[in-house]
């Protein structure tokens, strides 16, 4: 079954999805693959920015990280999610990660 990797970054700016083109779960834990996401060329050759969502103020991006540190998921990260991630179809599978 085929399988589409994203990931979910939360900034204090607002909330990333990047979609990963180039995976492999086996290496991704080598120092040589850390350094090489500090690289912008090295990092855009892995994945691909798909949408951004900035927080419309202070107090929103507070009230925001404010839910994730709670473990509570905030109404403007789940339309985020459910807007820019695609569903799983029978063929493909979706898998998203998250980082913060």
């Amino acid at each position: 079954m085929a399988q589409s990797m994203f990931v979910l970054f939360e900034h204090a700016s607002g909330y990333a999805l990047f979609r990963v083109k180039e995976f492999e779960e086996v290496g991704m834990l080598l120092p040589q693959v850390e350094e090489g996401v500090k690289d912008l060329s090295k990092f855009n050759a892995v994945v691909k920015l798909v949408a951004f969502g900035p927080f419309k103020s202070g107090t929103n991006a507070l009230d925001n990280i404010n839910s994730i540190s709670e473990g509570v998921i905030h109404e403007d990260l789940r339309v985020f999610v459910e807007t820019n991630v695609p569903k799983s179809k029978k063929k493909e599978k979706v898998v998203l990660g998250v980082a913060d």
